[in-house]
C-alpha cells in the first residue's frame, strides 16, 4: 500500500515514473549521500526501526468462528508488518467440487431423507437445521395416505417401461441344478431343505414349485416359508406389516375342507400376529390366497382405508375376482370382530386393484401365478410403482433366484441342506454313476 501511494505522490509532484524504495535499514545512509533530511518519494514518512525486525505471529481464535470446510486446510501463519507475505500459503485447496455433482449429492440426500419411513417429518426438518418451535417430539413417522398409481396418460410411455433385468451368478445356477436333482431323488426328496423356525419345506416341495420346465402350482409351504422369511427379515415393529400364512386365506375364501380346522388356524394366526405387534399400530396386512389352484393377494391397508387386491391373471371386473372379493371382505370383517375385537369402520374402506405386472400372453404359463404372488409380497409398497420392478419375461429367472435366496438365508436352520446344495461336484458324481440327466434347462 505504501509503495503504491509513494508512486502516486511522486508522480504528481515531479512527473517521474520510477520511485526508489527506501527501507528502514539503509534510510540513514541514503540521506547522507543525497544530502536531504527525508525521502522525497512519499508525502508520508516511513517508520524507522532501531534494529532488525522480528516477525510477530498473529494468533487467530477459532472458538467463535464458523467451522472450517472439509475441503479447505489452513497450513500457514500470517505475520505482521512489514512482512505481509505468509510463511506458507494460508489456504490450500485439496480438491474441487463441480456444481452439478454438488446438486446431485444434495438431491440424493434429500430423497433418502424423504423416503425414510423411520424418520418423522419433525426429525427431517431438524436435520436440515429448520426448527419448527413445536412441543411435539415427532417420534411417530407420518404414515402414507394414498396408494401410488401411475398416471393413465403416461402409462403406455417410456416413463413406466420396465427395464429391470434379473441377473444370477454361476453358483446360483449350480444351486438350482442341485435342487432340481435332489427334488426327484428318492433318497432326498422328502428331506427338509428349509426350516425357518418350524416352518419347513422339503426338497420335493421347493423343487417342484420353482422348476422352470415342469411347472406345477406353487406349494403352500413355499408361500408360508416366504412369509416367515419376510417376517424375520424385518420385524412387524419395524416394517409395520404382517404376512399371514395361506391357512388364514383358506378361511377367508372358505376353501373346501374342514371349516373348523381353517377357523382355528386363522384364529391362531390373528392372535399371534396381534400379540407380536398390534394391528392398530400396523399399516398393512398381507393374505396370500389360493383358490381353484390360482394364487392372488389380498391386502388390508388398515390406517389408509383400503382393501387391495393383486392378481396376475384376472382383472377387477372378471367373474373370478368379483366372486372372490364378495366372500373375502365379509369374512375378514367377521374374523376381525371375533378374533381381535377392536371397533373399526371397515364399511368405509375402498376396494382398490393396484397396477402390478401381470402374466403376458407371450410368456403365459398357468402356474406362474404363484411366483407373481411371491414378488408381490416381497416388493409391494403404497409408494412404489410396481410396473417398473420386474417383467413377465423374467419369471423363469426369478425362480432360479429364489432357490439361493431361500435356501442360503441366514434364517434357514438346515446347515446340512446348505452344504448339500452348494456341493455341486458330489451331485455331479452321483449323476454320472447313476446315468442321470440334469433336471433343468439352464445353459452353463
Amino acid at each position: 500500500m505504501y509503495l503504491e501511494e509513494s508512486k502516486l505522490g511522486q508522480s504528481n509532484q515531479s512527473g517521474s515514473s520510477k520511485v526508489p524504495f527506501v527501507s528502514s535499514e539503509d534510510s540513514g545512509a541514503h540521506q547522507v549521500k543525497q544530502g536531504i533530511s527525508e525521502p522525497e518519494c512519499s508525502s508520508m514518512a516511513l517508520p524507522c526501526f532501531p534494529g532488525p525486525i522480528e516477525p510477530t505471529p498473529i494468533d487467530v481464535d477459532d472458538s467463535q468462528s464458523s467451522p472450517k470446510s472439509p475441503d479447505v486446510v489452513v497450513t500457514g501463519q500470517k505475520y505482521g508488518y512489514p512482512h505481509w507475505t505468509p510463511k506458507s500459503p494460508d489456504v490450500f485447496v485439496t480438491k474441487t467440487t463441480f456444481f452439478k455433482a454438488s446438486c446431485e449429492a444434495q438431491a440424493k440426500k434429500a430423497n433418502q431423507m424423504y423416503n425414510d419411513d423411520q424418520v418423522s417429518c419433525f426429525k427431517r426438518l431438524e436435520v436440515i437445521g429448520f426448527m419448527l418451535g413445536s412441543s411435539s417430539k415427532g417420534d411417530v413417522p407420518r404414515r402414507k395416505r394414498r396408494i401410488l398409481v401411475p398416471n393413465s396418460y403416461f402409462r403406455d410411455f417410456e416413463v413406466n417401461k420396465c427395464t429391470a433385468r434379473i441377473h444370477f451368478s454361476v453358483n446360483e445356477k449350480l444351486a438350482y441344478e442341485c435342487l432340481m436333482f435332489y427334488s426327484v431323488s428318492p433318497e432326498h426328496s422328502k428331506e427338509v431343505v428349509i426350516n425357518y423356525g418350524k416352518v419347513c419345506v422339503t426338497f420335493h416341495e421347493l423343487g417342484s414349485s420353482l422348476s422352470r420346465t415342469d411347472k406345477v402350482p406353487v406349494h403352500s409351504h413355499v408361500i408360508n416359508a416366504l412369509c416367515r422369511k419376510l417376517f424375520k427379515d424385518r420385524h412387524p415393529s419395524v416394517s409395520r406389516r404382517h404376512y399371514f400364512f395361506s391357512t388364514a386365506g383358506d378361511y377367508l375364501i372358505r376353501n373346501e375342507g374342514n371349516l373348523n380346522y381353517h377357523k382355528n388356524n386363522c384364529e391362531r394366526c390373528f392372535r399371534f400376529a396381534n400379540q407380536c405387534f398390534s394391528f392398530m399400530s400396523s399399516d398393512l396386512l398381507f393374505f396370500p390366497i389360493c383358490h381353484e389352484n390360482h394364487w392372488f393377494v389380498f391386502i388390508v391397508a388398515i390406517r389408509d382405508g383400503y382393501f387391495v387386491f393383486f392378481d396376475s391373471g384376472f382383472g377387477e371386473n372378471h367373474y373370478f375376482q368379483e366372486k372372490a372379493r364378495s366372500v373375502i371382505i365379509p369374512n375378514f370383517v367377521k374374523a376381525w370382530d371375533e378374533f381381535i375385537g377392536y371397533n373399526y369402520e371397515f364399511e368405509d374402506f375402498v376396494i382398490h386393484y393396484a397396477p402390478v405386472p401381470k402374466q403376458d400372453i407371450e410368456y403365459w404359463s398357468k402356474h406362474d401365478d404363484g411366483i407373481f404372488v411371491m414378488k408381490y409380497l416381497e416388493l409391494w409398497d403404497p409408494y412404489m410403482n410396481m410396473m417398473v420392478q420386474f417383467q413377465p419375461s423374467s419369471i423363469n429367472d426369478i425362480r432360479v433366484k429364489y432357490v439361493s435366496e431361500m435356501i442360503f438365508s441366514k434364517h434357514n436352520e438346515m446347515n446340512s441342506a446348505k452344504e448339500l446344495i452348494s456341493n455341486f461336484e458330489a451331485m455331479n458324481n452321483i449323476m454320472m454313476s447313476a446315468n442321470f440327466q440334469p433336471a433343468s434347462s439352464l445353459n452353463f
